[in-house]
């Protein structure tokens, strides 16, 4: 179901290329595609009080990658009965809440875990070429794949596009698994069985159950540290062959054309397993994933941009033209896999608009924050994943501030817009061009019916930044701004309305000219600014 409400997000990049001063100063942008910039626009409009204000000015040509979804990893843990702490929470009463504030956030794009053992327990039968569906080692009636089952409904009636993971073998149980790896999960241990498996679960999903929600699957979670053969290395040509494998399989069985391979999926700070995979899956792969915990709200702008722009440059030189995506991400504040300390902080709300802004105006082109909500992984409170936009029932659900950050990002953003990475220009008080101090960044979007949205924050712990947005592309004076701010965010945690997001600003917005949008923004503050209702 198409999202009815547009959605919208801003970001600034402070990497423009200046041709001018003053005031009508004209820039040069650049999109990541290495596309030919367009032709400097006329002379924009001028506010009194505005002749030395930060110029946003975006471009008429947008970065080559549309927007394929902001969203969030939802793992189906709520209601797997082996995840016992969960049971006094799994209500009818509590899941309407989650169903609710799912609908309501307006998230595009979900990425879901799920293991071979919950639907085949054991194998099939000898032969990995011929599926026996009257086996009785296919189970996908058990409590795991109900689990699955209840979130994939949800999602397909709430618009969210899904893009099943599975998270390996576990190598206590599985027969799949290799042996003796020293971790909980494992590569395969016959590589045409996993591609059989594979197409197991899709078929089941996409004819027998027809979800059309689910259109991407990825072989498993962040292979790089867990894609161990027997004896406990990591073998990524083991890996590669798999993905080939798959891709085989699924052309074979007839299902291929209705699902997208989103494969490297690494967590790492270099870039070698996802530079191998974008040489070797080159015409396998649909998509490129990986996930990044490097920065956090004190991190340099310039270094999210550059860690971005160094994976897309990898996958233009080696597969162009494929879509790389951010499949996790969150701070690094980690404090092993199930808390980051900052989750509580305010600032965390004005990282993610930066690093959204960064990310994308890079060639990303889509993010997914792990994870939704908090929620147990495993028995016991050392296993609850404490990183959710909101908290457990046994909390009541409450929000935590980046819930209104990242939430309205979602909200008014749309899959298939085009992504404009903007042009900042910084003056200082007499008009003179200054370099860019990182603390202004920004993004635009436009929707698929023409709708623009930016998303700008101002980093700076001290100083407002007046800013001029200029968009020649379109004039839009119904604009309205959503000030991510501490007063607006404390207005809403804890009160009835709290899973409401920030509404609109009357005030926020100083005065609209032609295509020249003027505002002040406020330190450590961002303004998602839309003509979505």
């Amino acid at each position: 179901m198409k999202k009815k409400i547009a959605r919208i997000i801003c970001s600034a990049l402070c990497l423009a290329l200046i041709a001018g001063v003053f005031a009508g100063c004209k820039t040069t942008p650049v999109t990541p595609d290495n596309t030919d910039p367009p032709e400097p626009t006329d002379e924009p409009e001028v506010l009194s009080g505005y002749e030395t204000a930060a110029l946003i000015e975006i471009p008429t040509t947008p970065n080559a990658a549309k927007l394929d979804g902001l969203g969030v990893e939802w793992d189906p843990h709520f209601f797997r009965s082996a995840v016992s702490s969960n049971k006094k929470f799994a209500t009818d009463e509590n899941w309407n809440i989650v169903s609710e504030r799912t609908k309501y956030l307006g998230i595009d794009k979900a990425r879901v875990w799920c293991m071979p053992s919950w639907y085949e327990k054991r194998n099939d039968n000898k032969d990995p070429n011929v599926i026996d569906w009257e086996s009785k080692a296919l189970n996908f009636d058990s409590n795991d794949f109900k689990a699955l089952r209840k979130e994939l409904d949800l999602l397909q009636e709430a618009g969210v596009e899904v893009t099943l993971t599975l998270w390996g073998c576990e190598a206590s149980s599985s027969w799949l698994a290799c042996k003796n790896t020293g971790d909980w999960v494992t590569a395969p241990n016959n590589i045409d069985e996993y591609a059989e498996t594979v197409s197991i679960l899709l078929q089941y999903l996409l004819n027998t159950c027809g979800y059309t929600c689910i259109t991407g699957f990825t072989p498993m979670n962040e292979p790089n540290l867990a894609w161990k053969v027997d004896g406990g290395a990591i073998d990524q040509t083991h890996y590669i062959k798999t993905c080939k494998a798959v891709d085989q399989r699924l052309k074979n069985d007839g299902i291929r054309d209705k699902i997208k391979l989103v494969l490297s999926d690494d967590s790492t700070s270099n870039h070698d397993w996802f530079k191998r995979n974008t040489v070797e899956l080159k015409g396998i792969a649909d998509s490129f994933a990986y996930h990044t915990y490097l920065f956090n709200e004190t991190s340099d702008p310039q270094a999210m941009f550059d860690f971005a722009k160094d994976r897309y440059d990898l996958m233009n030189e080696n597969s162009p033209g494929v879509p790389v995506t951010v499949n996790e991400f969150g701070s690094n504040y980690n404090v092993g896999a199930y808390i980051q300390t900052d989750i509580d902080n305010y600032d965390r709300g004005v990282y993610y608009s930066t690093i959204a802004e960064q990310y994308l105006s890079a060639g990303m082109s889509g993010m997914l924050h792990w994870c939704y909500f908090d929620v147990f992984y495993s028995n016991g409170e050392d296993f609850r994943m404490k990183i959710g936009l909101f908290k457990f029932a046994d909390q009541g659900f409450a929000t935590r501030p980046f819930y209104y950050s990242w939430g309205m990002i979602m909200k008014y953003t749309e899959r298939g817009s085009d992504i404009f990475k903007v042009n900042v220009v910084e003056r200082d008080s007499k008009g003179n061009v200054v370099a860019n101090s990182g603390n202004l960044s920004a993004v635009a979007f436009r929707s698929p019916a023409g709708k623009w949205t930016y998303l700008v924050t101002n980093r700076s712990k001290t100083d407002p930044i007046k800013v001029q947005i200029v968009n020649k592309n379109a004039k839009t004076p119904d604009l309205k701004a959503h000030v991510y701010n501490e007063a607006n965010v404390n207005a809403r945690m804890g009160s009835e309305d709290e899973a409401m997001l920030i509404g609109a600003d009357e005030s926020a917005i100083e005065k609209i000219i032609g295509s020249s949008t003027f505002l002040e923004l406020q330190p450590n503050t961002f303004v998602l600014i839309t003509d979505m209702e």
